[in-house]
């Protein structure tokens, strides 16, 4: 199990957290609960359980480890499980606590502080500092006059007590009401070492999550603003306003400042019981000239040839302060409706594995670019000291110290803060817009697969991107690929009328060119490319709409999984596009699984509801032969029905709960007389039955060699016929009796202008109050979803998670920047300019 979760988090690390990982987990979780595991106490298995019960934490899945230590008395540390057990009680009761505060405050926009802290020390610098820098003007005042504040304070007994006894205390009564949350004093025991205790941080996680279970009942909004810290003047007033413009958390860097000489150069400068009212150059002044190890050792200056050996953010001198470039951010304030999608809890480190669980993409997270507007200055004691190099700063150094780093945290370090203070001693000696560009391309371009191996070489799959004279999209599609850092091999299957040499030499590396001619057909162009596949599977991906490559990977680990599926698909939708927008209207291929135990069975269920499996992921010997039927078959109706129907009598065809692809508005190479039954049976009924009987003929072979092996051969005009009447419950649906009348009197009359199936167009409706926009981390663009798609019908049949639209709108940024405008179309180009403001998203 230890190695099971290594592999997990792994993956997670590698994917993100949403989609795979959460079916990965389930199954997991169904695992423990079923007390199906063995214990032996072995010192092996001692030994993995010191790992285990961190890596089930780190997972989210606290149930299951309380679960595993009570069924099989793991024997843990004391400390661990008396941790265990006060969390197991405390969670429960804070998110009723803060369910019956929610209820006493109906109609109010709830802003919760929350606030761990214990030791006599540790708390008087809390209520001496951290507080009373919350009580300037432009903070915790400005804040109660937005809302409802309540202060979440975990401490024990006596902090409690010291808490209360305190001057300042009436105040913060006046701003808003204080909750404690009480620690027994065996915890607080523990954690007095600090940092010399073993698995410090992961207990202060668990900790740190009563204030979290308290906000989500509560449905408040959340700060938690380190307890040793100084908040400049205006800070958290701004930060609760980021929410106005569709951010849902927001944070940033800081300098980190020596306990021993800031606090007494903080107390010459403020008398000992009013508000600490400092600007933000100010506070990054004086912490600049007391400053402790932690920044010393990740500015990037000719003075620092020694740098950190695990950076969580970088600084560079620059004219009138500091640039900040940050890997992982702490989530300084956080939105209710944010804060209610962080089901999934990182119970080890809020600072590494919160914000990773609530948002698949950055868009709606504010790095604060500006710290005037917002900066919460830390401070430590000087002797805790943190790992170096050895040597100045380096490309390599800081790549590997984020191995274990989440994508969306990658994506974070493109965005500059500019931290304005008064700098000595440092000397600036490179170049920041070339190392943050190449440091964010490395991030993004970086990840390995989950076993370790480079891109290319630890991938089991092989996309084909089919295009025909659509280079511009077909080099989009590359591009986003690329930005998506996906890590399998892919083949350009080209037949367009002219060779495009950009298209061409952007295929090198694990991208590979492969010319047709122009009148190649695309069941002879597939069956051409399938040939020249080496790994178990393959995917195929349009030149001309949205395949998302985490559910592609989803479908793979899928199939790696479960070998009697041969296929593996999401859901498909439709969308329309303009310059600004991005209109996901309807669910257009959503048919559940199809499982049945005999191949006549799937086919039936597979025809009787026909939705195209054509993009998807598919096993390659199945898909071999599926696009051997499709050469074929011939004609382009049956081409893609050969396909489907050959997986179909192969194996089992799987439709994951995740969405596959986004069809656009892009007219079909394939004219509805050669794609739409009954518009090719009105244009060439001869051609039609032709075509049909060269593809049920192919299909009545496969069962016949299917049937042989397992020793039940029918008659083979049985089976002809079988097929017919299945096929009749698709082709009868599709038959409209108005538009053979028309084509009956356009045939008598001798014409050639026989009907033909228009294309649907979106009308482009007004929003309605059910649909939900949501915004682009691509400046001046947003998302729109309509109900139709939210709550989309069948409901037993369609489950989109709002975790699955998440991911998919950070997909959809990458897709923005890599076609060029919204529509993906016709639109000029994201500028430079425009791409520079957020050039990782």
């Amino acid at each position: 199990m230890l190695n099971h979760t290594d592999d997990l988090l792994a993956l997670e690390v590698h994917y993100g957290c949403f989609g795979l990982i959460e079916i990965r987990l389930s199954e997991l979780s169904e695992i423990i609960r079923s007390n199906t595991m063995v214990y032996e106490g072995t010192a092996v298995d001692v030994g993995a359980l010191d790992r285990l019960w961190v890596n089930l934490l780190r997972l989210g899945l606290f149930d299951e480890l309380v679960h595993l230590v009570k069924q099989y008395d793991l024997p843990l540390k004391a400390e661990v499980k008396t941790f265990l057990d006060f969390c197991g009680r405390e969670y429960a009761a804070c998110r009723k606590r803060g369910e019956a505060y929610r209820a006493e405050h109906p109609d109010h926009d709830i802003f919760m502080l929350g606030c761990i802290v214990w030791g006599e020390v540790y708390v008087g610098n809390f209520l001496r500092y951290n507080i009373r820098s919350m009580l300037s003007a432009g903070n915790l005042t400005a804040l109660a006059a937005q809302g409802t504040v309540v202060f979440s304070i975990v401490t024990d007994a006596a902090g409690a007590q010291q808490i209360r006894s305190h001057p300042l205390f009436p105040k913060l009564e006046e701003l808003g009401d204080v909750e404690f949350t009480i620690v027994a004093d065996e915890l607080t025991a523990v954690l007095t070492s600090g940092h010399l205790v073993r698995n410090f941080y992961v207990l202060y996680g668990m900790l740190d999550h009563c204030s979290i279970f308290f906000a989500q009942g509560a449905a408040s909004h959340l700060f938690m603003i380190p307890v040793d810290s100084i908040v400049a003047d205006g800070s958290l007033k701004n930060m609760a306003s980021y929410r106005h413009q569709g951010y849902e958390c927001c944070g940033g860097g800081n300098l980190v400042a020596n306990t021993e000489t800031f606090l007494p150069a903080i107390d010459a400068m403020f008398d000992a019981e009013g508000p600490i009212t400092i600007s933000t150059e100010n506070l990054a002044t004086l912490a600049a000239e007391h400053a402790h190890h932690y920044f010393t050792s990740q500015v990037v200056a000719a003075e620092n040839q020694d740098f950190g050996k695990h950076p969580r953010e970088v600084f560079w001198p620059i004219e009138g302060g500091l640039e900040i470039h940050s890997v992982f951010i702490h989530p300084l304030f956080t939105t209710a409706s944010g804060l209610a999608r962080y089901r999934r809890k990182h119970y080890a480190n809020i600072d590494h594995g919160m914000l990773p669980r609530i948002f698949a993409g950055a868009g709606h997270i504010k790095i604060i670019e500006d710290p005037r507007e917002a900066y919460v200055n830390n401070f430590t004691a000087a002797d805790r000291l943190y790992e170096t190099t050895g040597r100045p700063f380096d490309y390599g150094d800081l790549l590997r110290a984020h191995d274990n780093s989440y994508p969306v945290q990658r994506r974070l370090f493109a965005r500059a803060q500019i931290l304005p203070c008064r700098l000595k001693g440092w000397t600036s000696y490179r170049d920041v817009v070339a190392d943050s560009r190449e440091v964010t391309a490395r991030l993004k371009g970086g990840l390995l697969s989950p076993n370790g191996n480079s891109a290319v070489e630890g991938s089991a799959l092989t996309i084909i991107l089919p295009t025909h004279n659509r280079p511009d999209l077909a080099k989009a599609q590359l591009r986003f690929l690329e930005a998506s850092a996906v890590c399998h091999r892919v083949i350009v299957a080209d037949s367009s009328d002219v060779i495009d040499e950009e298209l061409r030499k952007a295929c090198t590396g694990r991208t590979e060119y492969r010319r047709f001619h122009p009148r190649t057909d695309l069941g002879t162009k597939l069956a051409r490319v399938a040939r020249l596949v080496t790994t178990p599977y393959v995917a195929t991906v349009p030149d001309d709409d949205v395949s998302f490559p985490h559910t592609i990977d989803a479908c793979l680990d899928y199939l790696q999984r479960h070998p009697d599926y041969v296929a593996a698909q999401g859901y498909v939708l439709r969308y329309s596009a303009s310059e600004t927008q991005l209109d996901i209207h309807s669910v257009h291929w959503f048919i559940p699984s199809i499982d049945q135990s005999t191949p006549l069975q799937r086919l039936f269920e597979l025809v009787r509801r026909y939705q195209n499996f054509f993009w998807a992921v598919f096993r390659t010997d199945a898909y071999i032969r599926a696009t051997k039927a499709s050469k074929a078959a011939k004609a382009g109706l049956f081409q893609e029905l050969a396909i489907c129907a050959t997986m179909a009598l192969l194996g089992k065809l799987a439709r994951l709960p995740m969405i596959h692809t986004l069809l656009g508005e892009e007219v079909s190479f394939e004219p509805s007389s050669r794609a739409h039954p009954l518009f090719a049976f009105i244009n060439d009924s001869a051609a039609f039955f032709h075509a049909y009987g060269q593809y049920r003929d192919g299909l009545v072979r496969l069962l016949l060699r299917l049937r042989e092996k397992g020793g039940a051969r029918r008659r083979k005009d049985r089976l002809a016929h079988t097929i017919d009447v299945i096929h009749a419950s698709y082709f009868g649906r599709e038959v409209d009796t108005g538009i053979i009348n028309r084509a009956a009197e356009v045939l008598i009359d001798d014409s050639t202008e026989l009907p033909t199936g228009g294309k649907l167009v979106h009308r482009k409706p007004t929003i309605e109050p059910d649909d939900a926009v949501h915004l682009s981390a691509v400046p001046g663009h947003s998302y729109i979803w309509r109900n139709a798609v939210l709550n989309a019908e069948p409901r037993s049949e369609i489950s989109i998670s709002n975790d699955e639209i998440a991911r998919v709108e950070a997909a959809l940024d990458d897709y923005l920047c890599s076609v060029g405008s919204a529509s993906g179309r016709a639109g000029k180009c994201l500028t430079a300019d425009s791409r520079q403001q957020h050039p990782a998203d």
